[in-house]
């Protein structure tokens, strides 16, 4: 076999060996088995992480030594395994605080979206905007919470949150977490430090730690630093460097320039003094549009109240016409009832003559019929008939009664002997009996 034979079987055996090594280091790491082909090929760039140097031979030059590769465990990126739940999370960060030197309080820190750390399934599914890295909202629940459900989820939703389509139609403009720390002066050390101690599930990668250095704001001075010379430990964060023009690293530290701090101070100053006025401006012309807005709606309610207050008073007046109307009318019913009772009462003596003569009559009658017994049975002619109807225009049955209605409309009950009885008065109108 030639030389170059086994060295290619030499070389063949060495790779494969340490990619058995690797693979074995990763599964004891506690991380998964790689199973998308990206997952593989980085695992065989780890594996292949190595030095080739020549070695000085006595007859060959062609013949290299490679030296063994560095410990795994250095070189491979362990993810987790166990995702936080965001219940657990969110009850962690209330003490996810951070205060930089010399400022009065503390600024609650927040941390990115981790889909591959933290399980999201048992909060609340729509996105804050948290000062640009649109975060969950960790909300306790299943769905969207209410207060995501009054906003009508303006940031969108978990599930959106990588469609760009989505992020340009809402204007999402995302941030990385490392521009978000810079912009509140906190380091990556710090945040790290936190996330061991109270979330060592949590690994943010390197990619969230970029930062883009034109993103990243100055932080405010106050009057008595402005009036103050420029400190000689005044440093500036960043992170590492993706684009030599707009992003550094968190973690490099370079101090500025006298010049250049007081030049930006004057800009600044300018530029404060530009935004004051417009604020004033803007500031004048929302009052003035609040007052003539309010001034319109006190003449609303004005209207609306003197539309009422005379719907009122109409409504009052017409129920007292009613009333009035009503008296008027009860006033008149009484007056008939008190000349009717009159009118009655100037009758009953001509009533009491009427009962008596008509009883002398008909007992007279009576007496002649029982003079005469042959016509007792017979029944009475057509003039004797006549002759006893002459004292009533009208006579009906009622309730088994016989009544009979003289002149005078006066109401008698005849019994079956024919003697009649004052029973009461017939009312012509309503052509019915009135009884006493």
């Amino acid at each position: 076999m030639a030389l170059s034979d086994h060295f290619n079987s030499a070389l063949n055996n060495l790779a494969l060996d340490m990619y058995a090594n690797t693979y074995q280091a990763r599964m004891e790491s506690g991380a998964e088995p790689p199973k998308t082909r990206e997952e593989f090929l980085q695992l065989f760039k780890t594996m292949f992480d190595v030095k080739v140097k020549p070695e000085k031979m006595d007859d060959d030059d062609d013949v290299v030594i490679i030296d063994p590769p560095p410990k795994v465990m250095e070189t491979v990126s362990v993810e987790p395994t166990a995702k936080i739940d965001s219940r657990d999370l969110k009850k962690k960060l209330a003490s996810f605080k951070f205060k930089p030197e010399g400022a009065n309080r503390a600024t609650q820190m927040e941390l990115p979206y981790l889909p591959s750390c933290v399980d999201y399934s048992h909060s609340c599914q729509a996105l804050q905007f948290s000062g640009g890295l649109f975060s969950p909202c960790l909300t306790r629940g299943q769905g969207i919470c209410k207060s995501c459900v009054k906003t009508e989820s303006k940031y969108g939703t978990i599930q959106d949150r990588e469609d760009s389509e989505v992020d340009k139609r809402l204007k999402r403009k995302k941030i990385s977490y490392g521009t978000w720390c810079a912009r509140r002066g906190a380091s990556r050390e710090f945040v790290e430090s936190w996330l061991k101690e109270n979330a060592p599930e949590i690994v943010i990668t390197e990619e969230d730690w970029v930062v883009d250095t034109k993103a990243v704001r100055a932080p405010r001075k106050k009057k008595s630093e402005k009036s103050a010379s420029t400190s000689s430990d005044e440093e500036t964060s960043s992170v590492e460097s993706v684009e030599p023009a707009s992003v550094v690293s968190v973690d490099a530290k370079a101090p500025p320039s006298v010049e250049s701090v007081d030049a930006n101070d004057a800009e600044k100053a300018k530029a404060k003094a530009e935004n004051d006025a417009e604020k004033v401006k803007a500031k004048a012309v929302k009052d003035a549009e609040k007052a003539k807005a309010k001034a319109v709606k006190e003449a609303e309610k004005a209207k609306a109240k003197a539309e009422k207050e005379a719907e009122k008073a109409k409504a009052k007046a017409e129920k007292e016409a009613k009333k009035e109307e009503k008296a008027k009318a009860k006033a008149e019913k009484e007056a008939k009832k008190e000349e009717k009772a009159m009118a009655k009462a100037e009758k009953e003596p001509e009533k009491v003559d009427k009962i008596a003569d008509k009883s002398a009559v008909l007992q007279t009658k009576k007496t002649e019929k029982l003079q005469d017994p042959q016509e007792e049975h017979d029944e009475l002619s057509d003039d004797e008939l006549e002759e006893e109807n002459e004292h009533y225009k009208h006579k009906f049955w009622l309730d088994g009664k016989n009544y009979g209605v003289d002149n005078c409309n006066d109401l008698f009950e005849i019994n079956e002997n024919g003697d009649p009885s004052f029973a009461g008065t017939w009312d012509p109108e309503s052509e019915e009996p009135v009884f006493e």
